[in-house]
């Protein structure tokens, strides 16, 4: 996942931080923003054109992202299912 804004906000602070408390096995957040941009897209050059004033978060998987969204509890929680799907394919094991 990654989260993108020309500058942080609280909410969009506050989400990242929700994200990182919360352990989610297999997933991975990157936060973009004007101070690191150019640093990132050299670590990550697909996060380049991720970019807009409001904060957004893109969901990706696979090699592929989601269109960027606002919406960061509809994004939390869609996190949450591909750790808990994550966790159940590995009991299955």
């Amino acid at each position: 996942m990654v989260v993108a804004a020309e500058h942080l906000d609280g909410d969009t602070r506050r989400f990242a931080s929700k994200v990182r408390a919360s352990l989610l096995p297999r997933v991975s957040m990157l936060v973009r923003d004007a101070d690191n941009s150019e640093l990132l897209a050299g670590l990550a050059p697909f996060t380049e054109e991720m970019h807009g004033v409001a904060p957004q978060a893109y969901l990706c998987k696979g090699f592929a992202c989601k269109a960027p969204t606002d919406e960061f509890d509809k994004v939390y929680d869609e996190l949450q299912q591909v750790a808990s799907s994550s966790e159940t394919s590995q009991k299955d094991t």
